[in-house]
Parts: structure tokens; C-alpha cells; sequence
């Protein structure tokens, strides 16, 4: 199983044990850039997306232990799910 594919694995079965470099690299597997960072705060953008109910950018930031908060997983992975709907000939960045 490739890396992309494990770490989406790992975010639907249990979100709340990911950390937040694994859902920065998630979110990037899946075509989101970086746009840049304030504090703790971390901008992606995805350039297919356009609305923000399509999940078209995040702004994430770690809990206090260095682990993603289980309701960005969420947002991420739920944007995922549109973008394998709407785009099904999208490949993720393995």
C-alpha cells in the first residue's frame, strides 16, 4: 500500500491518533499547496476547488501534543471524498 493511500487509511479508522505532520502530508497527497503559515497555523489551498463547502482550503493547527485535531481530520477527509466524486480521474501524489 502506498504512503497517500495509508494515511487516508489511517484518518477514516482513527482520526483521533494522527498527527499533524501525517495530515499535512495527507492533504498534499491530495493535491492541496501550502500557502503559508502564522504561528501554528497552516494555510493549504486547492486549485480544482473552488467553494469553501467543497473543502477549497484549510487552515490547520496541531494540539498542544503535536497531533491533528480529530475534527480537521475530519474536514480533510471529507473533502477528499468530494474531490474522488467529482474528479474521479484525479490521482492522488503517491
Amino acid at each position: 500500500m502506498k504512503k497517500c493511500s495509508k494515511l487516508l487509511l489511517k484518518a477514516v479508522e482513527s482520526p483521533e491518533s494522527m498527527r499533524f505532520s501525517e495530515l499535512c502530508r495527507l492533504a498534499v497527497c491530495w493535491g492541496y499547496e501550502f500557502k503559508g503559515q502564522k504561528g501554528a497555523h497552516r494555510k493549504y489551498k486547492h486549485e480544482r476547488l473552488r467553494l469553501p463547502k467543497e473543502g477549497a482550503m484549510f487552515i490547520l493547527q496541531p494540539d498542544r501534543d503535536g497531533n491533528a485535531k480529530p475534527y480537521q481530520v475530519k474536514q480533510v477527509t471529507t473533502a477528499i471524498d468530494y474531490i474522488e466524486s467529482e474528479f474521479p480521474d484525479y490521482r492522488t501524489q503517491e
